[in-house]
């Protein structure tokens, strides 16, 4: 370890001695006096719980679940327990709902809207290819061939059409199935990552979800180009728009997929065809000059410039990188920690200032630069200065003007809306579990604040897995469930602690009556996303009472918790096997930020759950309560590789990517 980092270590991490009360590490003898704890293997485990009052120690669980299982099968002398109900045990539980609401609504409600559109689009597209004539021809060729793809893509067998159309999209299709990585788009002529084209997060796990996916990955990330002008690309896009305005039912099909789809993940970052239709005017493009069309293109590059470079683009030397303004179909989704991402690297982060080789840094035609961004930095934009302490102990914010990127991000996400959608309310929740973070008077809070930061990097990468195909990825430049049951009183006495985070609580029951609010007229998702806000409130209130101190039954009641979570963030078992193929494990990945000098992406993943045993004190006497926590994963990965959960879970050998700054407080 540098010098650096020791320095950091010595900083962040400070002893018991110096940072908490005097006598722990009595109470910490007499609480291990009590209970054989089976994680605790050699010495170095002893001497970290002495050091901060908890220890976090690697799990061979496949879900979070199974470790409060084991833990519930200890039998102890006189109470069973205490278990610790974490942040992490919710958060993971509030995914579980979030995952498998997004599949049901995907297959139940938006892929047959999906099929229905793009084949009606195409015949739209085929007719009036027909009778067109000149520019205006190759603009409806262009369409023909796009939706062609899209028809293709989402399992329906394709029209009869002219060669000159059924070769672009043949030519478009074999380039998807190889998913090799960048080249040339055969219809649009342009640079195009197709590696974004294989299957993952939850896509996977039947042949449905996997139509659903590759079909909305196409209208998602192809796009006609404004600005830059491209006359065809264009005209294309104006016509596209106005012949689905003017046809009310295609219109219906695509607002109540595009209602959903915003519902979950924000507003598409790039122009919709509601826009252009709006910049149009009721005007038909077929009529307008080049001059006209010109006008419209400026136009739209001042109503709704994108905030997000997902595409490949180059910067080149004395000018900054300016974002295409494309017009999408169905356009992937503007969210606030891709942008976080975009202002954090190059080209709006200049050149390395460092001596070392960071996490960061790549060599580039334009000397050293900050290529890749880390989940830390989205936690220290979201306003947590411990990640913003790492990241500079690393090296990681040896930039030009990081610092000043950094001051700008953390100032708009305070100024952000933090409600909205679906994500946008998972994001605050993150950063209101950073901002409240408040640990057991009895632990290290320095170290307690590593933890935090593991949780919510953890509840991150299972948001961006949960929502990879509508989040926007960012590119940086070339160069219902019931509460626990009736309480059974009983002899032998179950002792719990419920991790101090009210406000995450409260948000998570918000989101969830969002869900609920969204698909009132579907029962079974309105009841089930109920249900787990009431739950929610309840975790809010109890969280709240234990600073007072909590009584038998409420010991009892959170003694259920972690069976209750379970089951509220499931469907019955006909929903489940048509949605999941009971893929249940708790490894998951998700590739973030592609770098197109490197040919890479950026993965964070979650791997098996970890095992947590906190110093608590329970009506003043001292107890090593034990619980469940996220392990967090972030490493580099060719682009013709991105991964799938299945590669995630089944990994052969040590998982890449651990994180050298949560070595202070254990072992995963």
């Amino acid at each position: 370890m540098n010098q650096r980092l020791i320095l950091f270590a010595l900083v962040a991490l400070p002893s018991v001695a110096c940072a908490a009360k005097g006598g722990d590490k009595k109470m910490l003898s007499q609480a291990l006096g009590k209970k054989d704890i089976g994680y605790l293997t050699d010495k170095k485990d002893t001497a970290r719980l002495m050091e901060n009052g908890f220890l976090v120690k690697g799990s061979y669980m496949e879900d979070v679940y199974e470790i409060y299982d084991e833990i519930a099968d200890v039998e102890n002398l006189e109470t069973d327990g205490p278990i610790f109900i974490t942040a992490d045990l919710y958060l993971h539980s509030l995914h579980r709902l979030t995952d498998y609401t997004m599949r049901l609504a995907e297959v139940d409600y938006l892929l047959p809207r999906l099929e229905k559109l793009s084949a009606r689009m195409l015949a739209l597209s085929l007719g009036e290819y027909k009778g067109a004539k000149g520019d205006w021809k190759d603009a409806w060729k262009l369409n023909a061939a796009y939706f062609g793809v899209a028809v293709a893509l989402v399992g329906k067998e394709l029209p009869e059409m002219p060669k000159e159309i059924r070769d672009l999209v043949d030519a478009e299709l074999g380039l998807i199935e190889a998913a090799e990585g960048i080249a040339e788009s055969p219809a649009f002529g342009v640079e195009t990552d197709y590696s974004q084209f294989i299957p993952r997060g939850h896509y996977t796990v039947n042949e449905d979800l996997t139509r659903y996916f590759l079909a909305m990955m196409w209208l998602g990330r192809t796009g006609f180009s404004l600005k830059p002008f491209e006359p065809i690309q264009a005209r294309a896009a104006l016509v596209q728009a106005y012949g689905l305005g003017k046809n009310a039912d295609l219109l219906a099909l695509w607002k109540d997929m595009e209602g959903i789809i915003a519902l979950f993940s924000g507003q598409s970052d790039d122009l919709n065809p509601v826009e252009i239709a709006t910049l149009l005017d009721g005007r038909d493009p077929e009529k307008l000059d080049e001059a006209g069309i010109k006008a419209i293109a400026d136009s739209a590059a001042k109503l709704k410039p994108p905030r997000i470079l997902s595409g490949v683009a180059y910067s080149f030397p004395g000018q900054d990188m300016e974002i295409p303004v494309t017009y999408r179909f169905m356009g992937q989704r503007s969210v606030a920690d891709a942008y976080i991402l975009q202002e954090l690297i190059y080209d709006r982060v200049k050149g390395y200032t460092g001596k070392g080789e960071p996490f960061t840094m790549v060599e580039t035609q334009q000397g050293p630069q900050r290529c890749f961004a880390r989940g830390l930095d989205v936690m220290a934009a979201l306003g947590n200065d411990a990640a913003l302490d790492i990241i500079k102990a690393e090296g990681d914010a040896d930039y030009g003007n990081y610092s000043d990127q950094m001051a700008k991000v953390r100032a708009e996400w305070a100024k952000e809306p933090k409600e909205g959608n679906n994500y946008l309310l998972w994001l605050s929740m993150v950063s209101e579990y950073l901002r409240e973070g408040k640990p057991p008077s009895t632990v290290n809070s320095r170290a307690w604040e590593m933890k935090t930061l593991l949780t919510s990097l953890g509840s991150w990468a299972q948001l961006r897995h949960d929502f990879i195909l509508y989040a926007k990825q960012t590119y940086g430049a070339g160069a219902g469930a019931a509460e626990p049951g009736p309480i059974q009183t009983r002899e032998k006495l179950k002792l719990a602690y419920i991790e101090e985070a009210e406000n995450m609580f409260r948000a998570g029951a918000g989101l969830s009556r969002e869900m609920a609010k969204a698909f009132s007229d579907v029962p079974v998702i309105r009841e089930r996303c109920e249900g787990f806000a009431s739950l929610s409130d309840s975790l809010a209130v109890m969280a709240g009472k234990q600073k007072k101190g909590l009584g038998k039954e409420d010991h009892l009641w959170l003694w259920k918790i972690p069976g209750a979570l379970r089951a509220a963030s499931r469907y019955d078992w006909e929903i489940m096997g048509r949605i999941s193929d009971y893929d249940e494990r708790f490894p998951l990945v998700a590739d973030v930020l592609t770098d197109v000098n490197t040919s890479q992406c950026l993965e964070v993943g979650v791997g098996n759950p970890a095992w947590i045993g906190v110093l608590v004190l329970i009506d003043g006497q001292p107890y090593i309560a034990e619980g469940a926590c996220f392990t967090y994963y972030e490493f580099k990965q060719p682009i013709s590789e991105r991964l799938t959960d299945e590669d995630w879970q089944f990994w052969d050998g040590e998982r890449p990517g651990r994180q050298k700054w949560l070595e202070g407080i254990g072992d995963y």
